[in-house]
């Protein structure tokens, strides 16, 4: 029986768990209420999900995916 192994190393799964955060991503819904000039009415609370949580991830580290998380970028210094 062959096992496999996860995708990703421990920046990945860190990030994961991230991306599973509330509190991480009620932190995205106030960057971005901040960052446009937002009201809470028009971005309440509670907008951003896990992709949107993943996505903003992957942007911000210049990445497709998570799994391609590892020390080798620069960007993963924030993480």
């Amino acid at each position: 029986m062959i096992q496999q192994q996860p995708k990703g190393g421990r920046l990945a799964r860190q990030a994961a768990m991230l991306c599973q955060d509330p509190v991480f991503r009620l932190y995205l819904d106030r960057r971005r209420r901040h960052k446009h000039a937002l009201t809470e009415s028009q971005l309440p609370d509670g907008t951003h999900n896990q992709n949107d949580a993943r996505e903003w991830l992957c942007q911000a580290c210049g990445i497709e995916s998570r799994a391609e998380l590892g020390p080798q970028l620069p960007s993963c210094r924030y993480l």
